[in-house]
């Protein structure tokens, strides 16, 4: 079944793997599985997934959060199915033909010193604990990039 392929792969993954990945894998195995049992339930075999549902899969990713998210889901489920392939259960691996997106990365964007006092008179008297958290963690930040200025 889908569920005992993607087990197996998970088991010889979980000895390879450091346990970041592995849990990685093992969420987005069950993300795939989910998605199947609520968009495709007649599929229950590994070899009933095709490259059309796999890339409907990846696009409802691509709906739900970003083109990097979605290429990392095809880059992990595509690792499982090479571990499937190479113990021959199923013929070949589809997601490896399944091109990845480009993803432009999204630059931090920082506050103007306006808008950080803004955000700073609101908390002090809307959440006076929220903004000494921010205070506490923004003064220790700045003495790590001091001292590690220094070091340099």
């Amino acid at each position: 079944t889908l569920k005992e392929a993607l087990d197996f792969a998970l088991l010889i993954k979980k000895n390879i793997v450091a346990a970041s990945t592995y849990n990685a894998y093992k969420g987005k195995a069950k993300a795939l599985q989910l998605y199947v049992a609520k968009n495709y339930p007649g599929i229950t075999h590994i070899h009933q997934l095709t490259k059309n549902i796999m890339v409907q899969f990846l696009n409802d990713v691509l709906q739900r959060t970003s083109p990097r998210n979605r290429n990392n889901y095809r880059l992990e489920l595509s690792s499982l199915f090479q571990t499937l392939e190479d113990n021959e259960i199923i013929v070949s691996n589809f997601l490896k033909k399944i091109p990845t997106l480009k993803a432009i990365p999204e630059r931090n964007k920082t506050y103007t010193k306006e808008t950080q006092e803004a955000i700073f008179e609101f908390l002090e008297t809307e959440d006076p604990i929220l903004l000494l958290y921010i205070k506490f963690i923004s003064y220790n930040f700045s003495q790590l990039i001091t001292n590690n200025m220094k070091l340099d």
